[in-house]
């Protein structure tokens, strides 16, 4: 279910040129790997690391790209077998270590 929540998310932005998350979507599925092509791996939640951990400048555009990716985990969590994937990108421990920052932060 992760991969095909994502894939029909993504297809409704990336219909949308003028869309603030397209740039990073496109570039997503844009990308060659050593395969040829962005989604190789369909035991991991796809565009997760990238999204959440944005390399934007603009911190307005990463929190949209950061709420995006956790917005879209939340849906792809429909049965217990859907935690693989975010396991499988690390995706528990940068969620925990996100919000161990915002409540360290003075």
């Amino acid at each position: 279910p992760p991969c095909s929540i994502f894939l029909a998310k993504a297809s409704l932005i990336l219909t949308q040129p003028g869309d603030d998350l397209y740039p990073a979507l496109n570039r997503y599925f844009l990308r060659l790997g050593e395969e040829h092509g962005s989604l190789q791996d369909f035991g991991r939640q796809p565009a997760f690391i990238s999204l959440f951990c944005s390399s934007t400048t603009e911190e307005s555009m990463a929190s949209k790209e950061r709420c995006w990716a956790i917005q879209t985990l939340g849906d792809s969590f429909i049965t217990k077998r859907c935690f693989g994937p975010l396991m499988a990108c690390h995706g528990f421990e940068l969620l925990l270590s996100r919000v161990e920052g915002l409540v360290n932060t003075p």
